[in-house]
C-alpha cells in the first residue's frame, strides 16, 4: 500500500512540472540567458557579469498543470566597481583623487558565522563621505536605499512604459525591498492581457495574474576564492559520498558572492554582508536525481499550501532546499536511490530532519554549518505550530491531494493514474516548446534593447572591431543553438571592418593594424544575413549600395520587401503577440494528443533536440505532426522576426553619406 502511495504521487508531481525531463528543459533556458547575457555585457562598466537564480533558474517552478504559489525570478547583478582584495594588515585607506574601483577586505563577523564587513582599503577620496567611519576604519554599507538608483537605472529599459525588448508595455505595480533584493513588480498592458486571454480562453484577472513579472535583483560582490568559513564543507566526511568529489572541487574553484545583506538580529546589520553560495547551489540542484528533484518539490508545495500561514514567514524555499542537501549528504536511499516505491519513505525523512531542526531552533546553513538559517522572529509559538503541523501532515501525507498546487491536475484528471501519466508528457513537450521559443524572445530582446548596440565605441571601429570579435568568439562554442546571435555579431564586425578600412584610406593612417580583406568581410556580412528579415539585410544592402553593388543590393531589398508582405501589419508591430500565438497554436496539438505512446514518441524525438537553425525533421515517414509541428517551431519564430535597422557612429566611414550625416546629426 505504501509503495502504491509512493509511485502515485511521484507521478502526480511529475504531472505538475517536476519530472527529470522538464526540469532539464527548463534549467537550459536560464543557463542560455545567463551565458547570452554574460557575452553581451561583458563590457558594460558598471556590471561584471549576470547570475540567474532560485527557483526559475533551477527548473524547479512546475508546468502549466500547476496552480500553486508562482516562484519569482532572482537575479544577481555583479559589481566590477567592488574587488574584494586579502586582509594585509593595512588600516589606512588609500585614497585617490580619481578612481572607478573600490579595494575592501573581508573582516569575518565572529558573533555572525557566514556574514563578514567590508574594510575599505583603496577609493575614491570622494566616496569618502559614503562609507561608515570606526575606530579609524572605514566600512562599505550595504544600505539598499544606496544602490536603489543604481537599479532602477538599470531597470529603466527593461521595464519602462513601451520599452520592454520583447514589444510588452509593462505598467509598474511596485518597487520594494525583498530581503538583500530590490523587487520589481509589473504586469503586462491590457491589449496583451485580453489578447492570451482570448487565446487560451481563460478569465482575463486570472491571465493578469499568471503573466505578472516580479524581478528580485541584487548587487552583489564577487569573491573569487572559496571562503574560510566554508573550508570544512569540501573537507568534511560523507556516507553517501554526495555531492561526488568532482562536483566539490568544482564548486569550490568558482568562488562565491557577497551579498549587501545583515543578520535580522545584528546591531551591525547595515554593515554586513553575507557569503551567498548561488552558484555553488545552481550546481547541485543541477546533479540531483529524479528523487531528489522531487522531494524538494514535494517540501516546497507543503512549505507553501500547509507551513506558510503558520510561520510568521520564518520559513522559505531556501529552507526546504538545504533539509535536500543535508538528506542527500546522510541518506544513501535519497542521494543514490532510484526506486520511486520508497519514495514516501524518504520523503518522510527529509519531514524528520526539517523537524528536528525545528526543535533545536536551529537550520545549519549547509555550507556554514555554524550559521544558523533562522532569527530571533521563530519564537517558541512558531516552533509549536510548525511540529503540530509537521506531524499532522506525516500522519496523512494524502491531505496533499487537497492542496492548492494540485487543483488543476486533479480537475484535468480526476486523478487517474494513466491521465496523469500523459499530463506529464504534454507538459515535458510544452516546456520544450517554450524554451524553443524562448530562445527567439531573448533575441527579440537583446536585438531591441541596448545589448547589442552598447558595445559599440563612439566613432571608434578599430576597438569595436575587437569587441564583436570577442562576442563571436564566445558564441562560437555552440554554433546551432546561437546562430542567430552570431549572424547579428556578424553584421555588426562585418560593417566595423568596412568603417575601419574607409578611415584608414580617408586619413590615411600609415600605423596601426593592417586593412580587412575585403572578401572577408563581405563574406561576413553575407553570411549575417538571415538573423532576422529587415536589420542585417538592409544593413548588408547599405554596405553594397555604397560600393556601387546596385543590382545585389536591389535584389536584397526585393527579398526584404516580400519577407515583410507575408505578415500583418499587426505581427510586423508586436513580435511577442506573434509568438503567443505560435505557442497557443503548438499546446492546442499537444493537448488533443490522446495518444500515450505517440506522446512518448514525441518526448524521446524532440527532448534534447533544441537549436535556433531550421531544424530538418529525420524520419518524416514515422514521425508524427505533432513531433514535426514542435521541432519546427524554431524555424517559424525565425521567419517572422524584423529587427529594426540600426546604424552606429562606429560604422560611420563605412556608410554612405546621408546617413553618415544623418549620424553626425544625432552625435555631433
Amino acid at each position: 500500500m505504501e509503495e502504491e502511495k509512493s509511485l502515485y504521487i511521484a507521478q502526480l508531481l511529475r504531472s505538475v512540472g517536476y519530472s527529470e525531463n522538464e526540469i532539464i528543459l527548463r534549467r537550459s533556458r536560464w543557463i542560455w540567458i545567463n551565458f547570452l547575457d554574460d557575452t553581451f555585457l561583458q563590457f558594460d562598466p558598471g556590471i561584471d557579469g549576470n547570475l540567474c537564480s532560485g527557483s526559475a533558474s533551477e527548473g524547479m517552478t512546475g508546468s502549466g498543470n500547476f496552480s500553486g504559489e508562482k516562484s519569482d525570478f532572482d537575479s544577481v547583478k555583479i559589481m566590477r566597481s567592488t574587488e574584494i582584495v586579502p586582509n594585509n594588515g593595512q588600516e589606512k585607506v588609500k585614497w585617490l583623487k580619481s578612481s572607478e574601483k573600490i579595494k575592501v577586505s573581508m573582516i569575518p563577523d565572529e558573533a555572525f558565522p557566514g556574514y563578514c564587513l567590508l574594510s575599505v582599503k583603496m577609493a575614491c577620496a570622494d566616496f569618502k563621505e559614503s562609507f561608515v567611519e570606526r575606530d579609524g576604519l572605514y566600512y562599505l554599507q550595504n544600505w539598499l536605499p544606496n544602490v536603489e538608483a543604481l537599479i532602477k537605472q538599470k531597470f529603466t529599459d527593461l521595464f519602462g512604459e513601451n520599452a520592454h525588448g520583447l514589444k510588452r508595455s509593462f505598467k509598474d505595480v511596485s518597487e520594494l525591498p525583498h530581503g538583500p533584493a530590490l523587487q520589481h513588480c509589473s504586469v503586462e498592458s491590457r491589449d496583451v492581457v485580453d489578447f492570451i486571454s482570448k487565446l487560451s480562453y481563460r478569465d482575463p484577472s486570472r491571465t493578469e495574474k499568471d503573466m505578472t513579472v516580479e524581478t528580485d535583483s541584487v548587487f552583489c560582490a564577487r569573491l573569487s576564492s572559496w571562503p574560510q568559513d566554508a573550508c570544512e564543507w569540501i573537507t568534511r566526511h560523507r556516507d553517501t559520498q554526495w555531492p561526488p568529489r568532482k562536483v566539490i572541487e568544482s564548486i569550490a574553484s568558482k568562488g562565491c558572492m557577497l551579498a549587501p545583506v545583515g543578520h535580522f538580529d545584528s546591531p551591525d546589520k547595515q554593515l554586513q554582508w553575507r557569503i551567498s553560495f548561488n552558484i555553488a547551489e545552481k550546481e547541485l540542484v543541477s546533479n540531483f536525481s529524479q528523487l531528489q528533484i522531487l522531494c524538494y518539490a514535494f517540501l516546497k508545495i507543503f512549505l507553501k499550501d500547509s507551513l506558510y500561514r503558520r510561520t510568521n514567514d520564518t520559513l522559505s524555499s531556501y529552507h526546504m532546499k538545504t533539509i535536500v542537501f543535508w538528506c542527500s549528504e546522510e541518506d544513501s536511499d535519497l542521494a543514490n536511490g532510484k526506486d520511486m516505491s520508497k519514495f514516501l519513505q524518504i520523503f518522510g525523512k527529509c519531514l524528520l530532519k526539517l523537524q528536528s531542526f525545528i526543535v533545536e531552533k536551529r537550520i545549519p546553513n549547509y555550507f556554514i554549518r555554524q550559521r544558523n538559517m533562522v532569527n530571533s522572529r521563530f519564537t517558541d509559538g512558531v516552533v509549536h505550530d510548525v511540529i503540530e503541523t509537521i506531524d499532522e501532515f506525516s500522519s496523512n501525507v494524502l491531505q496533499a491531494f487537497d492542496f492548492k498546487s494540485f487543483a488543476l491536475v486533479f480537475r484535468f484528471s480526476n486523478g487517474i493514474p494513466d491521465i496523469l501519466r500523459k499530463l506529464e508528457l504534454r507538459s515535458i513537450l510544452t516546456a520544450r516548446a517554450e524554451v524553443a521559443l524562448a530562445l527567439y524572445e531573448r533575441f527579440y530582446f537583446i536585438g531591441s534593447q541596448d545589448m547589442v548596440w552598447n558595445n559599440y565605441i563612439h566613432f571608434e571601429p578599430d576597438a569595436s572591431v575587437n569587441r564583436f570579435q570577442k562576442i563571436l568568439d564566445d558564441l562560437s562554442n555552440d554554433e546551432n543553438l546561437y546562430e542567430p546571435f552570431i549572424q547579428l555579431s556578424k553584421s555588426c564586425l562585418g560593417l566595423l571592418m568596412v568603417s575601419k578600412n574607409e578611415r584608414m584610406a580617408v586619413e590615411r593612417i600609415q600605423d596601426g593594424d593592417p586593412l580587412h580583406d575585403e572578401r572577408r568581410y563581405k563574406a561576413i556580412l553575407e553570411e549575417s544575413v538571415g538573423a532576422d528579415c529587415a536589420c542585417t539585410p538592409l544593413r548588408y544592402a547599405t554596405v553594397l549600395f555604397r560600393k556601387g553593388e546596385i543590382q545585389k543590393c536591389i535584389q536584397i531589398c526585393q527579398d526584404v520587401l516580400r519577407a515583410e508582405m507575408q505578415q500583418t501589419i499587426d505581427e510586423r508591430g508586436n513580435y511577442m503577440k506573434l509568438l503567443f500565438k505560435q505557442m497557443n497554436d503548438i499546446v492546442h496539438r499537444i493537448q488533443e494528443e490522446d495518444d500515450t505512446t505517440m506522446l512518448e514518441d514525441s518526448v524521446k524525438e524532440t527532448v534534447g533536440k533544441i537549436s535556433s537553425k531550421s531544424e530538418e525533421v529525420l524520419y518524416l515517414k514515422t514521425s508524427s505532426l505533432l513531433t514535426t509541428g514542435i521541432l519546427h517551431l524554431t524555424s517559424t519564430a525565425k521567419d517572422s522576426i524584423c529587427l529594426d535597422v540600426i546604424f552606429m557612429t562606429a560604422e560611420l566611414f563605412g556608410l554612405p553619406r546621408t546617413i553618415q550625416l544623418e549620424l553626425l546629426h544625432v552625435y555631433p
